[in-house]
């Protein structure tokens, strides 16, 4: 019995931390997707303006 209620909790570690991971990885691609967007847009405004 002990091993199947030690067995939800580890996977269940496991889960949070990929998804601390993942939400941290999208998080930070978005901030650089927009970044990017922003000096293309800049860069856009100061080549065809």
């Amino acid at each position: 019995m002990s091993t199947q209620t030690t067995l939800p909790g580890v996977s269940y570690q496991k889960i949070s931390i990929f998804t601390e991971k993942y939400f941290d990885i999208l998080h930070t691609s978005l901030t650089h997707c927009a970044y990017a967007q922003y000096l293309f847009l800049s860069a856009q405004e100061r080549f065809f303006s």
